[in-house]
């Protein structure tokens, strides 16, 4: 079904990322979206990821209200913005997924206001067809929370145009702090106290799995290009030895390595003008350098001299990853993919792996090897936060130590249990 908005990132001249909404069958961006990223988003040095975040959330305000044939530009001449019940609708909608949103709110290409028939009938059946998993509670609650800040961008520019001691203008101020509040009170909850089922690292034996299976020409590699096999294994090896993020990993050139000392620089990125990635893959923790172990930077030595320099593109630019057959620097959604991939292929693996999974699997194995060295606890926080580019003061380590926490917990539960029962509080000779 064709989309009739969509999100793109331009790329300037300048480096520059810009991210746009755009009405696909005109292709230019929507007016008042475009003034508020350049007014509001820009001016306050919000990241591209931001920027295009909030467009997403307001991308789907356009199709509620499009959806519902409401003209806020009329609204605000009469002092109104959105009914209680329309609140209650839109916050509903920022429950779905895109593809949904997609589904329900358009017919074709036409919005479902210009169709001749509004039938609820009709409406809930369409949705009883085809059942779906709402978005996580979060991401429901950050497309209410963007399309607020939008909605009061917006009444705040009509309240600028009008006289302050108008009735209009008093009666626009009661509806933007009613919107706001009802808005507000209206985001989902997150996970909250639940801890269960929160993001951690994977267990030893998915490891194994993982590193025989994308072992280079092994038998079970989904990939048969040898040069994909190579450089998804170096990929992999890369975010589990040394616990970088995604971004961190596409945006390393080969400059950044230094294989004489064995060494790799993180380095900061923003808006890099060499880089032809729309979505740019971003550092988003502190510089830093890290150390290789004398194999994997063997290993990447190897992948740079006989694989990354064979594609024609390659030689274009310096990054460290390419594409096997252009050689253009490889990109978040190939990178992505190669973890569907493996998911798909090897039904032994957890469904959650992912990159940043591996990434917690790095700081489990950190704390086990602190663990053995008897580093103290402040020593082993400094140790962390060098190795994942955060600041000392962070409080970051907790997110990404639960496997170990969990471990250690459940260890010195069962020790206190064993303890206790030890000294005369068993059961085993009860009477039945």
């Amino acid at each position: 079904m064709a989309a009739p908005y969509v999100v793109r990132v331009l790329v300037l001249s300048s480096g520059e990322r810009l991210p746009v909404l755009l009405g696909v069958a005109e292709g230019l961006p929507l007016h008042e979206p475009m003034l508020y990223t350049m007014v509001r988003l820009r001016t306050a040095n919000a990241s591209t990821s931001t920027i295009e975040f909030s467009l997403r959330a307001i991308l789907v305000l356009q199709l509620f209200l499009e959806h519902r044939s409401i003209n806020l530009e009329q609204r605000f001449l009469h002092g109104r913005a959105l009914s209680e019940a329309e609140i209650d609708a839109l916050a509903r909608a920022c429950r779905w997924p895109m593809n949904v949103l997609y589904e329900q709110f358009t017919v074709g290409e036409k919005p479902l206001h210009a169709q001749r028939i509004h039938s609820l009938e009709r409406f809930r059946a369409r949705l009883s067809k085809a059942p779906f998993s709402e978005v996580v509670p979060d991401m429901a609650a950050n497309r209410l929370r963007c399309i607020r800040q939008y909605l009061d961008w917006l009444i705040q520019a009509k309240l600028g145009s009008l006289e302050p001691q108008g009735h209009l203008y008093r009666a626009l101020e009661s509806q933007l702090q009613f919107l706001k509040g009802a808005l507000k009170s209206r985001e989902p909850v997150g996970r909250g106290r639940n801890a269960i089922g929160r993001r951690e690292g994977a267990a030893p034996e998915d490891i194994d799995k993982l590193l025989s299976l994308i072992k280079p020409k092994a038998l079970g590699n989904p990939w048969r290009n040898t040069h994909v096999q190579v450089r998804n294994a170096l990929m992999v090896h890369w975010l589990l030895h040394l616990g970088v993020r995604r971004g961190e990993l596409l945006n390393v050139k080969v400059a950044d390595i230094d294989f004489r000392l064995e060494t790799v620089t993180i380095v900061r990125r923003a808006d890099d003008p060499q880089d032809p990635r729309a979505n740019q893959p971003r550092v988003k923790t502190l510089d830093r350098v890290l150390p290789l172990s004398s194999s994997l930077a063997a290993a990447t030595y190897d992948y740079v001299i006989h694989w990354r320099s064979k594609p024609p593109g390659a030689h274009a630019h310096e990054f460290l990853f390419v594409a096997e057959y252009t050689g253009h620097p490889l990109s978040l959604v190939a990178l992505n993919k190669t973890f569907q991939v493996l998911r798909n292929k090897c039904i032994l693996l957890p469904s959650s792996l992912t990159p940043h999974v591996l990434r917690h699997t790095f700081n489990d194995r950190l704390s086990e090897i602190m663990d053995e060295k008897g580093i103290s606890e402040e020593r082993e926080k400094q140790i962390r936060c060098q190795l994942n580019g955060w600041k000392e003061t962070s409080g970051t380590a907790a997110t990404y130590t639960r496997r170990h926490i969990r471990k250690k917990a459940a260890e010195a539960s069962l020790s206190m249990q064993e303890r206790m029962l030890s000294t005369g509080g068993g059961w085993e000779d009860a009477e039945p």
